[in-house]
């Protein structure tokens, strides 16, 4: 993960500074910051939207008592598109208006949400449990049953208060 990573870190700017001096050489730096500012704008503009549906959706599915599976699959491409569309460059802003179109996170949605099980029903999500022994530790379950009363009926005045052990 780290070697992707740093490998990301490394590619994506040189390739941000490369498409940058092409298209300015092209069409004039003034008309590239001005693409640059536009798509950042409109950008913005189409994740907010589809954020707006997608929270939606996804508060529907959970007043229906349904998991949201596809809600936060969605989510997290939306998330990820807000940051590459608001990132200045042109290879970016094309991956963040690839994420924010319903089709395309369509065609993404499914990969992501087996991805994620086949990580997460192999073992290696990654979460740990640290126990401290700080006294005897008793696995024991206890059964019994539980009733709710409203009101507590007031107890008998001839009978002395109950006394516990």
């Amino acid at each position: 993960m780290f070697r992707i990573l740093l490998t990301l870190f490394i590619i994506v700017p040189i390739l941000e500074i490369y498409l940058l001096i092409q298209v300015g050489e092209k069409i004039g730096l003034f008309a590239t910051l001005a693409t640059i500012v536009l798509t950042a704008i409109i950008g913005a503009s189409l994740v907010r939207r589809e954020g707006i549906k997608t929270l939606n959706s996804l508060q529907a599915r959970l007043n229906n008592q349904e998991l949201p599976g596809k809600e936060l699959a969605d989510g997290a491409m939306l998330l990820l598109a807000g940051v590459l569309l608001v990132t200045p460059g042109f290879f970016t802003d094309g991956v963040g208006f690839f994420l924010a179109f319903p089709i395309s996170r369509a065609l993404l949605r499914n990969s992501l949400i087996s991805a994620l099980s086949a990580h997460v029903q192999s073992g290696n999500q990654g979460f740990y449990t640290h126990t401290t022994s700080s006294g005897p530790q008793d696995n024991s379950t206890i059964e019994g049953e539980f009733q709710h009363h409203d009101e507590q009926p007031d107890p008998p005045k001839d009978q002395p208060p109950a006394k516990l052990p």
